[in-house]
């Protein structure tokens, strides 16, 4: 069993040999996501493997797991190759082993990689028509009715209650900024609803759902020596409403997006989920929600829970430097929900 606050390179090398089959020359431990820790597996014949240690102290690391390593299988199934092959896992130990993939980080997106994502996304789409697809699980916190965005936001809000008491700061911004913008759009979106007869508690038919990464966008894809994209991370893969993708696409505050690729996304976005007649007001009624919903997610770090798990991928970091910034990115996000802007967050 690998230790749960350190692991140890021994134990990883001997996890590593067993599911290569191969012997290991060297481990090296890179920078992982927000919840993993991902090592670098040399073995032999210059083979190179990338083994993912899922943070197993909150009880999800074999939900993850079992999400990603299955997910990232179907679509192999499928002749999807812009993703990380998965090779083997161990499920006693929490961790898998993958294909190493050797790319850049995105830092400025350019047209070519919109349209990348656009494609990847027809991709998604077009897997989902696979007669083995309606075994997959839905998405890590999937929202297939109105209701249940509006459930989830309303529940992320409620485990800040507690952190809320010891930080002034976080206190105001939630019984004030946050709490009104509530109550404001879940009136909005009511109302849209109610414009077309439409009922917020209904989820959406399979048909008009797609298969989704969930967390998706340039974060979590590496640029190649061709140019070509390489997409990261399916531990919350399953079916959603491509208003969710869409939406997180654009709100997630990691990205960096101009305007104009922005509107190119949107547009992409469009004409790919077109078929579906509600997508476009789907997406007028809830994506102003959605950014609630982000800034509830960029307040995660105030949680111990959340925190603890954040450090096990990223080490001693300065808590409260990150606490601020968080405040902030949620404080721009529910502004920006507020005047119903599709930007980023500063």
């Amino acid at each position: 069993m690998l230790p749960k606050r350190q692991t140890d390179t021994d134990a990883v090398a001997a996890i590593a040999a067993r599911l290569s089959g191969a012997p290991v020359s060297s481990v090296t431990q890179v920078l992982g996501g927000g919840n993993n820790r991902i090592f670098r597996i040399e073995g032999a014949a210059g083979l190179t493997f990338a083994l993912k240690v899922y943070y197993a102290e909150d009880g999800g690391g074999a939900k993850r797991l079992r999400a990603e390593y299955n997910g990232l299988e179907f679509l192999w199934r499928n002749g999807v190759r812009r993703i990380p092959q998965p090779i083997a896992h161990d499920a006693h130990n929490d961790c898998a082993l993958y294909s190493w993939i050797n790319g850049t980080a995105i830092g400025e997106p350019r047209s070519a990689d919109i349209d990348a994502v656009l494609d990847f996304m027809a991709v998604l789409k077009q897997a989902s028509l696979d007669p083995a697809a309606p075994s997959l699980a839905p998405a890590r916190e999937a929202c297939l009715s109105a209701s249940e965005l509006v459930g989830q936001i309303r529940q992320r809000r409620e485990r800040l209650d507690r952190p809320a008491q010891t930080d002034s700061g976080l206190s105001k911004f939630l019984f004030t900024e946050f709490d009104e913008a509530l109550v404001v759009l879940v009136e909005a979106a009511r109302r849209s609803y109610a414009s077309r007869a439409a009922d917020i508690s209904s989820d959406l038919a399979r048909v008009s759902q797609t298969l989704s990464p969930s967390d998706f966008g340039f974060h979590n894809a590496l640029r190649q020596e061709d140019g070509s994209l390489v997409f990261l991370d399916f531990e919350y893969f399953g079916w959603d409403d491509p208003v969710k993708l869409t939406s997180d696409f654009l709100l997630h505050p990691a990205m960096r997006l101009t305007e104009e690729l922005r509107q190119r996304f949107s547009d992409g976005a469009d004409r790919l989920y077109g078929g579906d007649l509600g997508f476009t007001q789907r997406l007028d009624a809830l994506f102003a929600l959605y950014g609630l919903r982000w800034a509830t997610i960029a307040l995660n770090e105030f949680i111990s829970e959340e925190w603890a798990r954040r450090s096990y991928a990223r080490g001693e970091v300065d808590r409260e430097r990150v606490l601020n910034l968080q405040l902030e990115k949620a404080r721009a996000l529910v502004g920006r929900a507020l005047k119903g802007q599709v930007g980023n967050a500063a």
